[in-house]
């Protein structure tokens, strides 16, 4: 019901140290009464930081704010009047900081893996006098690093799961906080156009998936088990 999206440490100009959190929760309720609360604590005391809502989409919505800290020990409250609902790492609260510090990550990803944005681009092309689209999804992906050897990617189907197909990511860079390595990476995911030809419905659905080799271990964001969706059309972005 509720997901780290990803926690980045950052400095603004006057050297000001923050935490920015972005979350992903699943609708539940009346809009009206969802809340997303930052329970968090950088010395013995806790304290609460309401989120603001970003974005709503079709199954979920993301909601975003800062820590004014340089390090934080935090979960993620999420209330509904349906119920309340928590993200606390499995049990081991997440534990962020902006400098290297033992038992904190210079940034983290929300179960391992986070979908940031996809979108589709179209291209048209003319064959024996019928006009076919074909179709590049792309999409940027925030990974964890957990290993040297994984891929990340796309599973990816245009007939509600009859078939699928694989749309592997390539690694793209890591970001840094003031000189120092994170722990997150991003991965991108570049448009190969395909054609679909006349499969049934207008949407692409689609999750996130990344596979740590070495541990034989696969992670998946698949927006609560809802899988994300794309119209077929230009220009599309999750919806």
């Amino acid at each position: 019901m509720v997901r780290l999206l990803s926690a980045i440490p950052y400095y603004k100009e006057d050297g000001k140290e923050y935490i920015h959190i972005q979350v992903h929760v699943k609708n539940a309720g009346d809009p009206l009464y969802r809340n997303v609360i930052i329970h968090y604590r950088d010395t013995s005391t806790w304290a609460n930081k309401s989120l603001k809502l970003i974005q709503t989409f079709k199954e979920h919505s993301l909601y975003s704010g800062s820590l004014h800290k340089s390090s934080a020990e935090f979960v993620i409250k999420y209330e509904t009047d349906n119920g309340i609902f928590w993200d606390n790492n499995g049990g081991e609260n997440y534990k962020v900081s902006t400098k290297e510090m033992h038992g904190y990550d210079i940034g983290t990803v929300g179960g391992n893996i986070a979908l940031y944005s996809s979108k589709i681009l179209v291209q048209v092309f003319q064959k024996f006098g019928h006009i076919l689209p074909y179709y590049g999804i792309e999409g940027t992906i925030y990974v964890k690093n957990t290993g040297k050897k994984k891929k990340a990617g796309f599973k990816l189907s245009s007939d509600g799961w009859a078939t699928s197909m694989d749309l592997p990511a390539v690694y793209d860079k890591t970001i840094a906080v003031d000189g120092t390595v994170s722990l997150i990476e991003v991965w991108k995911v570049y448009p190969n156009f395909i054609s679909i030809g006349d499969t049934p419905g207008n949407e692409f659905v689609f999750a996130a998936y990344l596979i740590d080799e070495e541990k034989n271990i696969t992670w998946w964001d698949n927006n609560f088990e809802c899988n994300y969706s794309l119209l077929k059309a230009e220009d599309s972005e999750i919806n």
